[in-house]
């Protein structure tokens, strides 16, 4: 254990960039506040979306009580023949936000 503690105290921060936006809807739509979010993945979607594999297009996000969901995002397979049989490259996927019980808070009103 005290390996594992002496890396993560000399490891380099990484800072995380942005790997997509959607362009289109900063074109389309007048946006009045960004959020920096999250995403959970599975090992084979992380690696598709690093090569690029990724569509916004006809995606949005949805406040279901305290958890945020990005529906419609295409992630199709890495490696189509590994897939599992099961895979659906559009199920939805939870976004990770710090001050979600704010942000509900003022959506919800409106």
């Amino acid at each position: 254990m005290s390996k594992l503690m002496d890396f993560s105290v000399n490891a380099k921060v990484k800072l995380m960039r942005t790997i997509i936006e959607n362009k289109k809807a900063l074109f389309s739509y007048q946006i009045l506040e960004k959020f920096k979010a999250g995403i959970v993945l599975t090992g084979q979607e992380v690696k598709a979306i690093k090569t690029g594999k990724i569509s916004l297009r006809g995606s949005f996000v949805v406040i279901q009580g305290e958890e945020v969901f990005l529906i419609g995002a295409n992630i199709p397979p890495y490696q189509p023949k590994n897939t599992p049989k099961d895979y659906n490259p559009q199920h939805s996927r939870k976004l990770l936000l710090k001050k979600i019980m704010e942000v509900s808070d003022k959506y919800m009103a409106k």
